[in-house]
């Protein structure tokens, strides 16, 4: 039996151990990247799509290879020196297999149980095999098996696709996915997706499920052809088929009786196992597996596997212990990073119980250093030694830089928190501050008062504000010396701990103790006892004082308002809140000493309302209304400050993220119209300040509480047995179906999120800012230091911020309970966590959907689908008039112009897709074709292919308006736009029906008729030949951006009856598929998130189309996501970086502030309320107009190489003044119509756009 090699060269998993000790990238310690250049040069978009490696360091050294970096190239180069060796390498292929020991079938991967032995006594060809744990048998890495075949096609590959995105060669890219293509999916050669036949026991009829362990390196596989995507190393067939081989391996192992044993083996296969399933699920887009892996398979592993102390048990069972251990470190390491790509930190955050991924990291380094590790590791010869060699220095220096870190990086947290808090209290000691100034001001008008009604009150006034200068005394952590220069001097308590830390630096034994007291263990109790054990501060202080107050002699009276808001569905049943409303009225009993009271809390479904106002009426109830009201509501705009970054919904940051992060960053941009729509806090304080005038105790509750006289008992006995405190928390019972509330035996268990019940003179009330959805009680049981689980909910980075501690921190009491009446979707109310997650979810859901709606309805109120959204009626009338009228004469010389040349179409024919003189790349004439501009055919190779670049030289026939350009159909689809739009404006103008005809046959020619229609796609748009499987890029969606004024066209056909309907109904559906194909098609995905002009035109376009199909949805989502690109296009002093990098610049900025313009004027005109035009972001794109009409030709200070139109500025102002952008005074609409009316398409200015436009 041949022998190839009795061990591979792990290469990958050797770096994957050292990065596992290092705990941080190997490329910033060895290649001296430098920070600025990490920092400021690299952009998400420049970094590779990878999974598990580190993109963002892969660009560094991409990048410092390009500059010379002599660190980067000498690697890139010993890289670079292997890869050439491997690209000696023919094939690696499971067909290769000289036996077939276990299957007949060559694709079948094969492979020997590594320590499977022949039982003693007997030959190899004597069966049965037996298992000597630690004790390798050669014969597993003979050519008869595929495992060694496996290896190398993994490190074989990884090292060409490193090698070919490094270098930007694509002859290492075409070798590695040759190795790809012969593995995957050559017929001959393929490898069939399962692993049945792995670690086979000879001898055993069992499949055996070790042997998935084996199919790990496929995770490495998946990374390389990530890297050769970015180097288009495939054609979209080739990269279906490779996904669907893994999506079909990952079945397989989800659902094979060996995979559904690996999925519960209790040792490091299980780990890698659920790595396996992470990794293929994201790789084939299967994306919601991802994190359901997460939550439902790794994280209950940490309980079954894992001891309290990090060991792992059945690891240490094993001949080499510590072997095993960093092989499921190595797991765990890969596992953690794939779960930060969907917001999950696993490496860090603990269980309950202290147990977590670090945990198993910091036992080992305490269990043995590096030498002893690698003396456990066993080598079966000195080749394989030598793959180790110099390693062990590294894992040396990674211990010991670990641990630096990790002390400095907890004192670093500590101290950034400490400060945070030092500047909150600083803040509120300003505010208290001046608080006390100004009552400090009303004393003394009251001292110098004759009147008494004015001096009764002086002695409250003067309890106040020494109560406010007390509370200024609050104990900082901070020493009192501040110094000029900003540095704070720190209190001994942080001293203390520094030197704490420092010895840790030193001292070996004092590692582990230091960092384990910095992390103490999370207490495991449930939230009633929690809340129950509560004692509050110095209560008998707190019952002297109460003793002694005027507050002591008041009755204990209480007033309980319920607020009625919203149904939100999915979260709950439409009409639910009014079911249980009913209920209350007809079933709850009568509270002694308690005023019941309602507040009806903006229901936007104004039918719902009045049915719930009735029902109180008719039962005689008293209630607060508050109205939703539509204007009020249109001035709310979205929180685009939240956002971590400008444009980060446009960005690949925002599409990896995990669905449920996604919502919750949705509904954190919805925060202000959630505040006013929900009104949740807003309603409680509402009820507040009403009680505080009616009663000694308020419960600002929701409208879904319900007390029996058994839970009112027990809350007033308490809170009058306790009256020196000023808060009550009362449990909640969820329910789920309210008549259990009517049975006698019934039993509550109380142990929800509680409702709060506040004495007249507190000084706390609800958070306004924070939104229904996000914690807005809990802010307030966070400040009043209410114990919970949501002492341990973690914050979004788009998180509102956490107040201070309050004052009255701790002065609250627990009383009674409360049942929270069914929502009316049973999954929903139960108690476990899985439905606690649910309905968080749902929750998000359920506001997005509601605003949306709210949204849509609004803007569908205030909008006319009929009417025009580019040019204004009004100035087209009244040029229709000046024709007649001689006294406007240059409105009717540039009306003239229009009609003339209206004429000059009439004679010029029809234009279609089809009457172009070369196929596109698909062969039919119908489908939109243009080649790239500057894209040429390669000289150096035989056929041409692929297409190369030549920046600035224009392929024939690509410039509108030549002769050449017969050849595709940019210039005939312009002649089209622009002759329907004249001839539209024509009719109107004079309404001459033959004017109409002849529009509405250019657009039934280009659109309808079934033998010259395009297409509705533009998948063949600006192609470079030889890339994409010759498809067309994601910018040659440009080409169809002056739809918003053709549409105006299109409008004013159908009014001339020129279209017939069922004409217009088949444009429409023609529109419908192309949007469809604009929002789902590879171009479109990456054009909608462009950062430049080419996201601006894309937004433009599709919002024209949703406007005209009266889609107010779907028009919503577009302006949302053009509103929230603008920081990332504009800086704050309107400066537009991404086009400044271009050579023509200013032509550039010009270009995309006319398409904001647009964007705005149809927003305008579609009845679309933007926001105040007043405050960011849309300042921006006004200080932007101003910035660049400051210069003319001769002073523009930027790149511009070729010659600009300057009569450019006149467009670009008027559209500015209309909308209202600019506060230029004095401008006539003469002023405009003097100038040309028609531009180059290039130049983004509609024609006639002096005639239909005007300042209103």
């Amino acid at each position: 039996m041949k022998h190839t090699e009795q061990e591979p060269r792990i290469s990958i998993e050797k770096a994957i151990l050292a990065d596992v000790c290092l705990g941080i990238p190997l490329g910033k310690i060895a290649l001296d990247i430098p920070e600025h250049l990490q920092e400021c040069d690299i952009s998400f978009d420049d970094q590779p799509g990878t999974y598990l490696f580190r993109g963002e360091q892969l660009a560094v050294m991409k990048r410092l290879y390009q500059k010379g970096h002599a660190s980067v190239v000498d690697a890139v180069s010993s890289l670079v020196a292997m890869a050439d060796d491997a690209c000696k390498t023919s094939r690696f292929s499971v067909t290769d297999k000289p036996n077939f020991r276990f299957s007949d079938n060559p694709h079948d991967y094969q492979s020997l149980a590594k320590y499977a032995w022949p039982a003693d006594g007997q030959s190899e060809s004597e069966k049965p095999f037996v298992l000597r744990d630690g004790e390798v048998n050669p014969d597993c890495y003979s050519d008869d098996f595929d495992y060694v075949r496996l290896v190398r096609f993994s490190d074989t590959v990884v090292l060409l696709s490193l090698a070919a995105y490094l270098t930007g060669r694509h002859f290492y890219a075409d070798r590695a996915s040759r190795l790809c293509r012969i593995w995957f999916l050559n017929d001959e050669t393929f490898q069939a997706p399962h692993f049945t036949m792995s670690q086979v026991l000879p001898g055993s009829t069992r499949l055996r499920w070790f042997g998935i362990i084996e199919a790990r390196f496929f995770v490495y596989v998946t990374e390389a052809i990530r890297l050769l995507d970015a180097c288009e190393a495939f054609d979209e067939s080739e990269q279906k088929g490779l996904r669907s081989w893994f999506s079909d391996f990952l079945d397989w192992m989800q659902q094979s009786e060996q995979g559904q044993a690996a999925r519960k083996a209790k040792n490091n296969i299980g780990f890698w196992y659920d790595l396996q399933c992470m990794v293929y699920a994201d790789f084939c887009g299967r994306d919601a597996e991802c994190e359901a892996i997460i939550h439902q398979a790794v994280l209950p592993r940490l309980e079954r596997q894992m001891a309290c102390d990090g060991s792992l048990p059945e690891e240490l069972t094993r001949a080499y212990p510590h072997d095993y251990v960093v092989f499921s470190l190595a797991a765990m390491a890969l596992i953690s990073r794939g779960a930060e790509k969907v917001g999950i930190s696993l490496w860090d955050s603990k269980q309950s119980d202290g147990r977590n991924f670090q945990a198993a990291h910091d036992w080992l380094l305490k269990a043995a250093n590096s030498s002893s590790l690698l003396a456990q590791i066993p080598f079966s010869d000195s080749r394989s030694i030598e793959s180790f060699h110099g390693l062990g220095p590294i894992l040396d220096m990674g211990i010991e830089q670990r641990a630096i870190l990790r002390i400095l990086d907890a004192s670093t947290t500590k101290l950034n928190k400490l400060e945070s808090e030092y500047a909150l209290l600083q803040q509120e000691h300003l505010n208290r501050t001046s608080e006390n100034t100004r009552l400090q001001q009303e004393i003394d008008n009251i001292k110098s008062s004759t009147s008494w009604q004015l001096t009764r009150p002086l002695r409250f006034l003067r309890q106040v504000a020494r109560r406010s200068a007390e509370k200024n005394c609050f104990k900082t952590v901070f020493s009192q010396s501040v110094k000029t220069s900003g540095n704070v001097s720190l209190s001994s308590d942080i001293k203390s701990g520094f030197k704490r830390y420092r010895k840790a630096l030193f001292t070996k034994a004092g590692i582990f103790r230091h960092v384990r007291t910095f992390f103490p263990a999370a207490s495991v109790r449930d939230p009633l006892t929690l809340l129950t054990s509560h004692q509050p501060p110095r209560e008998k202080r707190l019952m002297q004082e109460y003793r002694h107050s005027e507050l002591a002699k008041m009755p204990d009276t209480f007033v309980l308002y319920r607020i009625i808001g919203n149904d939100l569905v999915p979260r709950h049943k439409k009409g639910q809140s009014r079911e249980n409303l009913r209920f209350v009225l007809e079933n709850e009993p009568a509270l002694p000493n308690c005023d019941k009271r309602w507040v009806v809390n903006r229901i936007f479904d104004q039918d719902e309302e009045r049915r719930v106002i009735a029902m109180l009426e008719e039962y005689r109830q008293p209630y607060i209304h508050i109205p939703f009201d539509v204007l009020e509501y249109r001035q709310i705009g979205w929180d685009f400050d939240a956002l971590p970054e400008p444009g980060y919904l446009n960005s690949k940051a925002f599409l990896k993220l995990g669905p449920e992060q996604q919502g919750r960053l949705r509904t954190a941009l919805y925060r202000l119209k959630n505040n006013y729509v929900m009104h949740n806090n807003g309603a409680r304080n509402t009820a507040l300040r009403d009680g505080f005038a009616r009663a000694k105790w308020v419960l600002p509750w929701d409208g879904n509480c319900f007390l029996t006289s058994e839970a009112w008992r027990e809350i007033s006995h308490m809170v009058t047995q306790r009256a020196h405190l000023s808060y009550f928390a009362v449990p909640m019972d969820r329910i789920t179906d309210n008549a259990l509330l009517l049975r006698p035996d019934y039993k509550p268990n109380p142990v929800e999120e509680p409702q709060l019940l506040f004495r007249c003179d507190v000084d706390e009330m609800f958070n306004e800012d924070y939104p229904y959805g996000r914690r807005p009680k809990v802010e307030l049981f966070w400040r009043l230091g209410i114990p919970g689980p949501w002492d341990r909910w973690k914050n979004d980075p788009w998180d509102q911020p956490r107040r201070s501690l309050s004052p009255e921190k701790g002065r609250f009491g627990v009383a009674g309970w409360v049942a929270r009446m069914y929502s009316g979707v049973k999954s929903l109310e139960t108690e476990d966590k899985a439905a606690f997650k649910n309905r968080g979810i749902k929750r998000q859901e359920a506001i997005i959907a509601a605003i949306n709606h709210i949204d849509a309805q609004v803007h569908a109120d205030h909008s006319n689908p009929l009417g025009l959204t580019f040019y204004n009626e009004q100035w087209l009338t009244r040029a229709k008039q000046s024709l007649l009228d001689s006294d406007d004469n240059a409105l009717q010389k540039s009306a003239q112009q229009l009609l003339e040349r209206a004429e000059q179409i009439l004679s010029e024919g029809l234009y279609s897709v089809t009457q172009k003189s070369s196929l596109p790349p698909s062969g039919d004439l119908h489908d939109y074709w243009h080649p790239a501009p500057y894209w040429w055919p390669d000289p150096d190779s035989p056929d041409g292919l692929p297409y190369i670049r030549k920046d600035g030289q224009r392929v024939p026939g690509t410039r509108m308006y030549e002769p050449e350009s017969a050849k595709y159909d940019r210039t005939r689809l312009q002649l089209m736009l622009d002759g329907t739009t004249t001839m539209a404006l024509a009719w109107y103008l004079t309404g001459r029906e033959d004017f109409a005809r002849h529009g509405a046959s250019l657009l039934r020619t280009w659109f309808l008729n079934p033998e010259t229609r395009m297409n509705p796609h533009l998948r063949y748009a600006q192609v470079r030949m030889g890339h994409k499987n010759n498809e067309g890029s994601p910018g040659g969606i440009i080409e169809f951006k002056d739809m918003y004024y053709f549409l105006d066209a299109v409008r004013l056909l159908e009014r001339s009856e020129a279209l017939s309907l069922s004409e217009i109904k088949t444009f429409k559906i023609w529109l419908h598929e192309y949007l469809s194909w604009l929002e789902t098609s590879r171009q479109g995905e990456k054009e909608k998130i462009a950062s430049n002009n080419h996201g601006t035109y894309f937004d433009l376009q599709a919002g024209a189309m949703t406007v005209y199909l009266n889609e107010p949805e779907k028009y919503r989502d577009v302006m949302f996501r053009a509103l929230s690109r603008i920081p990332q296009q504009f800086s704050e002093a309107g400066e537009q970086p991404e086009e400044m990098r271009r050579t023509i610049t200013q032509h550039y900025c010009f270009f995309n502030l006319q398409g904001w313009l647009n964007i705005i004027r149809l927003a305008q005109a579609s009845g679309f309320f933007l926001g105040q035009f007043s405050n960011d972001p849309l300042i921006r794109i006004a200080r932007s107009c101003q910035w660049v009409l400051q210069h003319d030709q001769t002073r523009w200070p930027y790149e511009q190489i070729e010659p600009f139109d300057t009569d450019r500025q006149y467009p670009l102002s008027l559209m500015a003044l209309v909308c209202s952008l600019s506060a230029e005074s004095g401008v006539k609409a003469s002023d405009y119509l003097e100038k040309k009316t028609v531009f180059n398409p290039h130049d983004a200015v509609a024609p006639y756009w002096n005639v239909g436009v005007a300042i209103e």
